[in-house]
């Protein structure tokens, strides 16, 4: 199925990457540290931009006296962890964007064969489409709610029974979050990072913790970032992979029900 190959390809990058290199800074980070004093600087930096002129390319770059970075060597670990969390939340955006196009393309090429075979957000766009009119038609119960996908999958626990019962499952014997609980809580943080700068407000903090509380304390924490705002800020380790995990048994799941196979070999994969 390519629209799974396209999703497994971005996924698996996205993991691997994120995983190599979060522990490759930290052992070269420890090997610095054994060569170098504690308080030589390692870094420095400040906000600068150019004031360009009306007419000719001739500006002048300014910058602000009192927005300098300074980092000793001292202070490598603690940067290396926010700069991981940054590249974290944004391998979580990566990673959902491929999961919702993948959902689909899937539905596409299941429900409604007569289309012609689209990829990337073209998909996206064209499943929408034709969700929308369905609910539109009377095709879907009740009243639509595109909200987080929510009327994707609707849609599709309409179309497959498998589905629907898979989705009220939980993601984990030991756990309590359901597979929807657990779409909801992810794509909420696709919106934080997305919408909000990976900022949340008492109300999307709120959400997450109705949507999964812990799946949030398992896996992220945050700190005040300003007045009424805090910093979302993925934790280190094992917390992150198993987000990712999650959302690679959400997707080759859902696919399974959305074209009403018994295992995965559809999709090329092999009992481990």
């Amino acid at each position: 199925m390519p629209a799974f190959l396209q999703f497994r390809k971005s996924i698996s990058l996205t993991e691997w990457a994120v995983h190599f290199w979060s522990h490759f800074l930290e052992h070269s980070i420890e090997t610095h540290w054994a060569r170098d004093r504690p308080d030589h600087p390692a870094f420095q930096a400040m906000f600068a931009a150019f004031n360009l002129p009306q007419e000719g390319h001739e500006g002048w770059l300014w910058s602000d006296p009192n927005n300098h970075l300074h980092i000793r060597n001292a202070d490598l670990e603690d940067y290396r962890r926010r700069f991981f969390a940054m590249v974290k939340s944004l391998a979580l955006v990566r990673s959902y964007n491929a999961l919702e196009i993948l959902l689909f393309q899937a539905v596409l090429w299941a429900y409604f064969p007569s289309e012609k075979l689209i990829s990337g957000k073209n998909a996206t766009r064209k499943g929408e489409e034709l969700i929308k009119k369905a609910f539109r038609e009377g095709m879907v119960n009740g009243k639509m709610d595109s909200t987080n996908n929510r009327h994707l999958l609707a849609f599709i626990a309409q179309k497959s029974a498998a589905f629907d019962i898979f989705f009220s499952q939980k993601i984990r014997s030991d756990m309590h979050t359901t597979w929807s609980g657990f779409f909801e809580f992810i794509s909420i943080i696709r919106n934080i990072n997305t919408h909000q700068g990976g900022l949340l407000t008492q109300d999307t903090l709120n959400q997450l913790k109705s949507a999964s509380k812990e799946l949030f304390e398992r896996a992220f924490d945050y700190e005040e970032e300003g007045e009424d705002h805090f910093a979302l800020l993925p934790m280190e380790g094992d917390n992150f992979v198993l987000l990712i995990a999650l959302i690679k048994d959400f997707a080759v799941n859902a696919s399974k029900h959305i074209f009403d196979q018994a295992d995965l070999a559809f999709l090329g994969l092999q009992k481990c």
